[in-house]
Protein backbone atom coordinates (compact mmCIF):
# COMPACT_ATOMS: atom_id res chain seq x y z
CA UNK A 1 0.00 0.00 0.00
CA UNK A 2 1.93 3.02 -1.29
CA UNK A 3 1.06 6.69 -1.38
CA UNK A 4 1.35 8.49 -4.70
CA UNK A 5 3.83 11.34 -4.88
CA UNK A 6 2.58 14.89 -5.53
CA UNK A 7 4.06 14.71 -9.03
CA UNK A 8 2.09 11.58 -9.97
CA UNK A 9 -1.07 13.29 -8.74
CA UNK A 10 -0.35 16.50 -10.66
CA UNK A 11 0.49 14.61 -13.86
CA UNK A 12 -2.49 12.24 -13.36
CA UNK A 13 -0.29 9.17 -13.70
CA UNK A 14 -1.82 5.71 -13.83
CA UNK A 15 -0.76 2.27 -14.93
CA UNK A 16 0.77 -0.99 -13.73
CA UNK A 17 4.43 -1.86 -13.21
CA UNK A 18 5.28 -5.53 -12.61
CA UNK A 19 8.39 -6.03 -10.49
CA UNK A 20 10.12 -9.42 -10.23
CA UNK A 21 11.68 -9.69 -6.79
CA UNK A 22 13.85 -12.26 -5.02
CA UNK A 23 12.48 -12.64 -1.51
CA UNK A 24 14.88 -13.99 1.10
CA UNK A 25 14.12 -16.40 3.95
CA UNK A 26 13.56 -13.48 6.32
CA UNK A 27 10.98 -11.87 4.01
CA UNK A 28 13.18 -9.06 2.66
CA UNK A 29 13.40 -8.22 -1.03
CA UNK A 30 17.05 -8.90 -1.87
CA UNK A 31 16.95 -8.16 -5.62
CA UNK A 32 14.37 -6.65 -7.92
CA UNK A 33 13.93 -5.66 -11.54
CA UNK A 34 11.05 -4.47 -13.69
CA UNK A 35 9.59 -7.24 -15.84
CA UNK A 36 6.64 -5.39 -17.42
CA UNK A 37 5.35 -1.82 -17.72
CA UNK A 38 1.84 -0.79 -18.75
CA UNK A 39 2.00 2.98 -18.40
CA UNK A 40 0.91 5.59 -20.90
CA UNK A 41 2.41 9.01 -21.34
CA UNK A 42 5.25 10.78 -19.60
CA UNK A 43 4.92 8.97 -16.26
CA UNK A 44 6.80 5.79 -17.16
CA UNK A 45 10.16 6.49 -15.53
CA UNK A 46 8.57 7.98 -12.43
CA UNK A 47 6.27 5.01 -11.86
CA UNK A 48 9.03 2.47 -12.55
CA UNK A 49 11.27 4.12 -9.95
CA UNK A 50 8.44 4.33 -7.43
CA UNK A 51 7.47 0.68 -7.93
CA UNK A 52 11.04 -0.59 -7.51
CA UNK A 53 11.56 1.51 -4.41
CA UNK A 54 8.27 0.36 -2.90
CA UNK A 55 8.96 -3.33 -3.47
CA UNK A 56 12.52 -3.12 -2.11
CA UNK A 57 11.25 -1.43 1.09
CA UNK A 58 8.42 -3.93 1.70
CA UNK A 59 8.61 -6.98 3.98
CA UNK A 60 7.02 -10.14 2.55
CA UNK A 61 5.94 -13.48 3.96
CA UNK A 62 8.65 -15.88 2.73
CA UNK A 63 7.90 -18.99 0.68
CA UNK A 64 7.94 -22.27 2.55
CA UNK A 65 9.22 -25.72 1.73
CA UNK A 66 7.06 -28.81 2.13
CA UNK A 67 8.48 -29.32 5.62
CA UNK A 68 7.30 -25.82 6.62
CA UNK A 69 10.72 -24.16 6.71
CA UNK A 70 11.10 -20.74 5.04
CA UNK A 71 13.00 -20.53 1.78
CA UNK A 72 14.03 -17.90 -0.78
CA UNK A 73 12.02 -17.51 -3.99
CA UNK A 74 11.35 -15.24 -6.96
CA UNK A 75 7.92 -13.59 -7.09
CA UNK A 76 6.12 -11.21 -9.49
CA UNK A 77 4.64 -8.16 -7.75
CA UNK A 78 2.19 -6.05 -9.79
CA UNK A 79 2.18 -2.44 -8.53
CA UNK A 80 -0.84 -0.45 -9.66
CA UNK A 81 -0.93 3.33 -9.77
CA UNK A 82 -4.21 5.18 -10.06
CA UNK A 83 -4.92 8.86 -10.25
CA UNK A 84 -7.12 9.96 -7.37
CA UNK A 85 -8.71 13.37 -7.19
CA UNK A 86 -8.24 15.23 -3.96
Amino acid sequence: NMNNSPITTEWRCKGTVTVRAYIGREGEARRAFVSDVEVKGKCGALLVTSALRGVLRTRFKPATKRNGRPTSAWVDVPVQFQYKRR
